[in-house]
Order: C-alpha cells, then structure tokens, then sequence
C-alpha cells in the first residue's frame, strides 16, 4: 500500500514538474512573438511613413524616416524606386548620400531610370540622366558619386529604359533617352528592339517618332526572325503596316 502510494505521488510530482515546464516555455514563446511582433509593427510604421514622405515630397520626414535604425537596408535603398515612381527628382540627393545607387537594379531587375520610363516619370529622367559630379556631406563623410544613370542599362529581360518607355507609350521619355544616347537597336532576350516593341504594343506616336528621326531598324530581325512588319501583321497593326509599308519595307520569308 505505502509502495502504492509513493508510486502515485512520485507520478503526481512528475505530472506537475512537465506542467511547470511547459508553462515557462508557452510563457517564453509569447513574450518572443510579442516582442517580435512590437518590433515587427514599429518596422512597418517606419516604412510606410518613409514611403509617404517620399510620395508627398517631404524632406525632413524622408530624411527622419531613412536615418531610423528601425528600417531595413534593404528597404532604404528601395528609395530611388519610389522617386522615380512618384516623380520626385528633388530627392534624389537625399537618397544618394544614404547609400542608394543610381545604376543598381532594385526592382524586379529595374533600375531607376527604368522605373521612371515606365511610368513617365520626365523629371526624374532628366535628374538622373544628368551628367556631372556631386559632392554630398553626410554625418561627416563624403561621398563622391557621378549623377548619370547609364541610358542603356538592361534588366532581368534584357530590356533598357527605352525599350520600357516605348512599349508604354511615353513619347516625352522616348524623345528624352533618345536625346541621351539611347540605342534604338538595342535587343532584349527575345531579340525585340525598341522599335517591334512599339509595333507590337501599338505605340503609333512612339513609332511615327522613331521612323521621322530616320531609325535603321526596319530590317532588323528578332529572335523569331521577325522584323517590325511582320509583327504589325502578326498583332493587327494596321498603322504600323501603313507607315512600314510607304517606307518600303519587304517581307523577307
């Protein structure tokens, strides 16, 4: 009987000593996720208003917000993305003397000069294409960076700005990149200068535009072994099959 009852209470003191265990542990677990989460909220405030500066122009805030130790590199250097997004040139310095490069591709391959042809972003083109050096001081360091994107930078498709801001129809970037240097027959992976890409997307302004500055890729061919007219047959442009065909343009097969 005493054996019995020793045996219970030993398994009882057991029972309670794993119960105990446990205990701690979930009590652990939870004031790591709490404090992960509290650090992981703050985080996000602090992106968010790095990007609201960015998107409303305000400086002080941008600059608040980038020198915060609660956001990431990573995402500090998408600065030069929203810029260009939101067309904000006036803040591009800000985001140059925190580390963000010009040339880099940031954006699913894109650079910022990409960005901003894509989404006719003049301004910031013109800020980002502009040759010469500056000279930023920042906390006592300075830093020595050219302010000239490369025009004919490619992304993960092995398109350049001029082949984004053709195929979106942004006559003012296109007139713009080409003013800079920008090459018209420049191939992306698929062979695609910017040229079939504004007969494909049925950019007729962007077209009429490369062919009134005499642009000598009537003849070049894709991949595919298509040239320009081919694909203003193969997508229905009958525009783009008027202007080729008075420049006498010939199907090769």
């Amino acid at each position: 009987m005493e054996a019995i009852l020793s045996y219970s209470l030993h398994d009882k003191v057991c029972q309670w000593s794993v119960g105990c265990i446990v205990v701690l542990i979930f009590n652990s677990l939870e004031e790591m996720n709490t404090s992960r989460g509290t650090k992981m909220t703050e985080s996000h405030i602090v992106y968010n208003k790095f990007k609201w500066a960015i998107k409303s122009g305000d400086k002080d805030q941008l600059i608040a917000a980038s020198d915060s130790t609660l956001l990431s590199a990573k995402k500090k250097l998408k600065g030069l993305i929203l810029i260009a997004r939101y067309n904000k040139p006036e803040l591009i310095s800000t985001m140059i003397a925190r580390g963000c490069l010009i040339n880099k591709d940031y954006k699913n391959g894109k650079t910022p000069l990409q960005v901003a042809a894509q989404y006719g972003s003049l301004a910031v083109l013109n800020a980002l294409l502009n040759e010469g050096e500056s000279l930023i001081f920042f906390h006592f360091k300075i830093i020595l960076q050219k302010i000239g994107a490369e025009v004919d930078l490619k992304n993960g498709s092995g398109q350049t700005a001029l082949h984004i801001a053709s195929k979106e129809g942004r006559l003012d970037v296109v007139k713009t990149l080409t003013r800079n240097g920008a090459s018209i027959l420049a191939a992306d992976a698929k062979g695609n200068t910017p040229f079939h890409l504004a007969v494909s997307k049925r950019q007729d302004e962007v077209l009429d535009y490369f062919l009134n500055i005499n642009c000598n890729c009537l003849e070049v061919k894709n991949n595919a072994a298509q040239t320009a007219l081919h694909l203003s047959i193969l997508y229905e442009n009958t525009h783009a099959l008027i202007a080729l065909c008075l420049r006498g343009e010939i199907i090769r097969k």
